[in-house]
């Protein structure tokens, strides 16, 4: 372990159990009426161990990314809200989303929630080797680590819940992972399941227009509000970098970024490491963004006058208005805010 990572048609009689890689994926459907959901509020992954908090709020960006790479919704990130009481059945409990959804353009009906959590569950023992004349030569350790995962959606209405997945895979405790991602099954699967998902929720999805899903622009996020995320019971980011060295502090920030962008360059961490939360800008493809004055280097810093949390929040705007209308931006260039008027793409 490297230095700094020490220190649910109808309801069905069964669920419906699909094979994947040897894992079983069990899913129901919920009988009711269609929802006419644009929206999914993704919370943060609920992590039933003892688990730093920037884990959740990875792993719910993985089920950002997934949703936004189906193309029928769009979605609000886990810094966009506030915490969900896991315990309740109203997505509206303890958020601020009646407040806020009419500020993004959207109606109370038109949002859905994605909530889940993992369950480590681990065993091992201890096995005596012998040699072939039975006498005992050594030891070894065996241990079978698994993960339970569970996501369910629920609509707008207290109780609604449209349909739910789960899975329980096997994971290699011993095998030689990147030090940015401890468990890149659990990753791997908590988008699976999100896609399985919302397949699954899909007779319970009203039609709707389709989202924006291309703004013509190349982005990487620049997770800085990963640092403070706090969940209950389970420490923040800059607390646990607090208790680094400047070297091993160092290392730790650019391992958060290669979760987000695996082809980071040190020089690039150094760069994000000055800036703020926001889209750093990769690349300008389309020429109405090139006209609209979208630089490569610019960093993405509010949209509407709502902090880029994310793509989800740039993508999600752009759905909210007319082809043709503009979306007011705020871009850090050469350490100075800068304001430009961003055209609506055509769906």
């Amino acid at each position: 372990m490297p230095r700094h990572a020490r220190t649910l048609a109808l309801l069905l009689p069964a669920a419906i159990a699909i094979g994947c890689a040897g894992v079983q994926v069990h899913s129901e459907l919920s009988p009711g009426a269609a929802v006419p959901a644009r929206v999914v509020a993704v919370y943060p992954v609920g992590l039933r161990w003892n688990a730093p908090a920037y884990r959740s709020y990875e792993l719910a960006m993985d089920e950002v990314g997934a949703i936004l790479s189906g193309g029928r919704l769009s979605a609000l990130g886990p810094t966009e809200l506030k915490l969900m009481d896991p315990h309740s059945d109203s997505i509206y409990a303890a958020t601020d989303l009646a407040s806020t959804l009419a500020e993004r353009g959207l109606r109370p009906d038109e949002l859905v929630a994605l909530r889940g959590w993992v369950e480590r569950r681990e065993t091992s023992d201890t096995e005596l080797l012998v040699d072939t004349h039975g006498k005992p030569v050594g030891q070894r350790r065996n241990a079978d680590v698994r993960l339970v995962i569970h996501e369910e959606l629920l609509g707008p209405t207290p109780g609604a819940e449209l349909a739910e997945v789960s899975a329980e895979v096997p994971v290699d405790p011993f095998a030689d992972h990147p030090t940015w991602d401890d468990l890149p099954e659990l990753r791997r699967w908590i988008a699976r399941l999100t896609t399985e998902l919302l397949d699954r929720a899909r007779p319970r999805l009203g039609s709707v227009p389709r989202p924006v899903s291309e703004s013509g622009l190349e982005l990487t996020l620049n997770p800085r509000d990963e640092d403070g995320f706090v969940v209950d019971g389970h420490p923040s980011l800059d607390v646990l970098l607090a208790q680094l060295g400047p070297v091993d502090r160092e290392a730790a920030r650019l391992d958060r970024l290669l979760y987000f962008d695996p082809l980071t360059a040190p020089t690039r961490g150094e760069l994000f490491a000055k800036l703020p939360q926001g889209l750093f800008v990769d690349r300008v493809r389309s020429p109405a963004a090139r006209a609209a004055g979208v630089r490569p280097g610019d960093l993405l810093v509010e949209i509407e006058g709502e902090p880029a949390a994310g793509p989800q929040t740039l993508l999600r705007w752009l759905s909210t208005k007319r082809p043709g209308e503009k979306l007011s931006l705020v871009v850090l260039r050469d350490g100075a805010r800068q304001s430009l008027a961003f055209p609506v793409p055509e769906r």
